[in-house]
């Protein structure tokens, strides 16, 4: 078992992040290796950030604080939109600012580095100096954006609840799995008059588990509701619904802790304090 240092909650040694307070483990783990394996920094080597004057380590590069760069002064810092990292504790990290024009950005630029699930050309901010928007280049991986009100789903719209990828089928789009060339009927299960399905995505073109959708709403929790995902700490006891409102299709976050986050349809504009999930990052957008 592993404790979190953070929030002292026991963890098994596999899991990855704190079931108590959501934070990184492998990133806890790394610390005790590197504070292990490096002699401790001297009190008199340690500088101050010149945005925040906390203290940083002579080797960092960006402000663990305020998240700026250490190199930048106060007087050349960018005016206008920011992405703002949001650190695993909840916290604000690095800070990249949104020039004018079109802003291509992939896993070589911070704080996206190194992040397997970005790719290197995985999305485009454009601001025009009163308006940011967002545009997904269209890679495996895509753009998310939490929910605050109900959204609508179109047919293969992607959603992120936790950890779990899934994807909305409205039936009356969804293509016909058998075809018979003499009008034979295909034998099948009834399908108590759904309207949709809900897959959960565990690879590219592979659905690990299928939902049918019926009645008037379908509820997503943790522990309990029409759809449950028991072993996702990051999924509230109470997360979602899906819903028809007439002809349509859609979602709506009941107060989760962690949000609902549904694909982005580009281009999409962006408000101050929209929260983006792209790759395993979550970034929040400050328009000044």
């Amino acid at each position: 078992m592993f404790e979190c240092r953070k929030c002292g909650r026991r963890n098994e040694e596999h899991y990855r992040f704190c079931l108590g307070c959501g934070g990184s483990l492998a990133d806890q783990k790394d610390l005790e290796v590197t504070r292990a394996s490096n002699p401790i920094v001297r009190t008199s080597d340690l500088r101050q950030c010149n945005h925040c004057n906390v203290e940083v380590a002579p080797s960092d590069v960006f402000c663990g604080a305020c998240g700026k760069s250490l190199e930048q002064s106060p007087d050349t810092v960018p005016e206008g939109p920011f992405l703002v990292a949001i650190e695993p504790d909840g916290s604000e990290g690095y800070r990249h600012p949104i020039v004018r024009g079109e802003n291509e950005l992939g896993r070589t630029v911070a704080p996206f580095t190194d992040d397997p699930f970005v790719s290197p050309r995985h999305v485009t901010f454009r601001w025009d100096g009163s308006t940011l928007e967002v545009v997904d280049a269209r890679g495996p991986n895509g753009v998310f954006v939490r929910i605050h009100q109900p959204a609508g789903l179109r047919h293969g719209a992607r959603i992120r609840v936790g950890l779990e990828l899934l994807e909305f089928e409205d039936l009356g789009h969804a293509e016909q799995m058998i075809f018979t060339t003499d009008d034979t009927a295909v034998h099948g299960s009834p399908d108590a008059n759904s309207w949709g399905r809900l897959k959960r995505i565990a690879a590219p073109d592979v659905a690990s588990h299928v939902w049918m959708l019926s009645g008037d709403e379908v509820s997503i929790g943790r522990e309990q509701g029409d759809i449950t995902f028991m072993g996702d700490g990051f999924v509230s006891g109470d997360h979602a619904r899906i819903f028809r409102d007439g002809q349509s299709a859609c979602i709506e976050d009941v107060g989760s802790s962690n949000g609902t986050f549904v694909e982005v349809e580009p281009p999409r504009a962006l408000v101050d304090g929209d929260l983006l999930l792209i790759g395993q990052q979550l970034v929040k957008v400050a328009l000044g």
